[in-house]
């Protein structure tokens, strides 16, 4: 029933409209035609996404697509609808009302990007790619093995032909997905020209208010600032490993046994007790909020992690696949704090309840973790021998170069792979990473098409980057404003009043600004990551604000 509500609501709108107007002065018939659609449409879009949003939980936790194709054909129905469509755009930029006006922009940003995600061709491929990622289980050394599996054999793994083989296993399913993920790739890039878009890359940095420009200048200089670090840390793991050249089986190799030596402290077990004692310390009691967490592996389940709002702000689940070490804390810790943001959202209509932007919630995502690297939370929380924990941050420190140049293989393959899709996607990728990484090429390996990012969440990568970039500005705030982060109050209370409450109301780069005094730019990251503040050399601030996505 909900479906044909859903389906009919656009022709009751217009009649609803339609007569509303010859009641309306003429001053005034713009902004209330707006808010009586907007106020209609949110109400049935909320409910049909809730219902979606169920669908998709039991696929990623059982691997059942269940009713997730209907769903996604109703949806392309909806936002396909050029009446509705064109009624936005008339109206964006034309509402004095603030919080109508960023209600009318956000929907029109989702028409807008529906206009290529919801083409039935395009959704379907996508789906069915989804399902191989989710349901595919790699093979090594004639057994059937899991991500987790194979990811401590690339970190502990002695033999590095055990490794190699880890490797190629991880990558199996690319070469299941790379046909249909060139084609999905291409169909979406055909529809963002249709659209008038130079590529479906540059479209959704718009459409996400993320200036293009300003990105890759950033880009340009994390790489000029990253270069000499990385290449030291190419020089001490080759000499640590014995080999003249570094392969992509050798860049997760705990070739001193930091990792190995610390993974002791991290037992699985202890994830969320000390998560939680970690959140609440700040004032952020996850007991008191309305949030599930699966983290048992089991087979047909995803083998990646992800927070679902299911329904803000009353339902909220994390998937993940809980694992022995600092790494799967860090996964847990991260998918907290989308949780947590997502539980404190006080917005009251559907589209303002949602984060700032993606990469703002994953900002969020990226604050908690940074405390798993800080000197007091290992010796306190996990127990980590002062010498270990200093060697360990010491490590964490030098590897980081190598973390920003993996970024800039993402983001530039990314960007020339819709800039032109014809070409071979696997020999660009391996062009990136030896551009970028000084790996060499191995170019029966589709090990791009593996990256579940580029099929589910495409052109999102960068996000994470500006995460980091995020994470280190609040961070040095918050250390500035009020001295003391971790086991404090005030942390957990300026994150609620400041930033969580105010959902999607504020665009993103405005949100930071207000909070932190200044817009984003790379000072604080390069600072955090790589020890040298390059204060005067530093990119200029940039972006617009960027929308989020449930």
């Amino acid at each position: 029933m909900k479906f044909l509500i859903m389906l009919l609501l656009s022709g009751l709108l217009g009649i609803t409209l339609a007569s509303a107007r010859a009641k309306m002065e003429p001053e005034n018939s713009v902004e209330v035609e707006a808010r009586i659609f907007m106020d209609m449409f949110e109400a049935g879009y909320k409910d049909f996404n809730v219902g979606m949003s169920e669908e998709y939980w039991k696929f990623y936790t059982r691997g059942d697509p269940g009713r997730t194709d209907t769903y996604e054909k109703i949806q392309s129905e909806i936002l396909s609808d050029p009446r509705t469509f064109a009624r936005l755009k008339a109206w964006r930029g034309n509402i004095t009302d603030p919080v109508l006006a960023r209600r009318v922009d956000l929907l029109y940003r989702t028409f807008a990007m529906a206009q290529v995600t919801s083409q039935e061709k395009i959704y379907t491929l996508q789906n069915s790619l989804q399902k191989v990622q989710i349901n595919f289980r790699s093979t090594y050394q004639g057994k059937i093995t899991t991500q987790n599996e194979l990811t401590n054999i690339l970190r502990y793994g002695k033999d590095r032909q055990s490794r190699k083989e880890a490797w190629l296993a991880r990558n199996q399913v690319g070469k299941e997905m790379a046909p249909d993920l060139t084609r999905l790739i291409r169909l979406r890039n055909e529809e963002a020209r249709r659209l008038g878009y130079s590529s479906f890359y540059s479209m959704s940095l718009e459409m996400g208010e993320i200036d293009e420009a300003w990105l890759f200048q950033s880009l340009d200089e994390l790489d000029r600032l990253s270069q000499g670090p990385y290449g030291k840390w190419q020089e001490r793991v080759k000499k640590q490993i014995g080999v003249s050249k570094l392969e992509p089986w050798d860049a997760q190799y705990d070739y001193d046994n930091i990792q190995e030596k610390i993974k002791a402290y991290f037992p699985k077990q202890q994830i969320l007790p000390r998560l939680k004692r970690t959140y609440r310390g700040m004032g952020l009691d996850i007991d008191q909020m309305p949030i599930l967490v699966d983290d048992e592996e089991r087979p047909g389940k995803s083998q990646h992690a992800f927070s679902f709002s299911i329904d803000v702000p009353t339902d909220i689940r994390i998937l993940a696949n809980a694992d022995d070490g600092i790494a799967s804390y860090r996964t847990l810790f991260h998918e907290m704090g989308h949780a947590v943001y997502s539980a404190s959202i006080r917005q009251p209509s559907f589209l303002l309840q949602e984060a700032s932007s993606p990469c703002f919630t994953e900002g969020i995502g990226q604050f908690f973790p940074m405390f798993l690297e800080e000197q007091p939370w290992l010796t306190g929380a996990a127990g980590v021998p002062a010498d270990l924990a200093k060697d360990f941050r010491k490590r964490t420190k030098e590897d980081a170069a190598y973390g920003i140049r993996f970024h800039l293989v993402m983001m530039h393959f990314e960007r020339e792979a819709y800039r032109n899709p014809e070409q071979d996607l696997t020999q660009l990728w391996w062009s990136m990473n030896e551009k970028y990484l000084g790996m060499p090429p191995h170019p029966e390996v589709d090990s791009w098409a593996s990256i579940i990012h580029f099929t589910s969440h495409p052109v999102y990568y960068q996000n994470y980057l500006l995460a980091d970039m995020i994470a280190s500005q609040l961070m040095h705030h918050l250390k500035q404003d009020q001295g003391p982060v971790l086991d404090n109050a005030k942390t957990g209370e300026f994150f609620r009043t400041q930033i969580f409450s105010k959902g999607s109301s504020v665009p993103w780069m405005k949100l930071l600004t207000d909070t932190t005094s200044e817009p984003l730019s790379v000072k604080y990251f390069v600072e955090d990551k790589l020890g040298a503040p390059p204060l005067a050399e530093s990119g200029g601030s940039g972006g617009k604000g960027a929308t989020s996505f449930r």
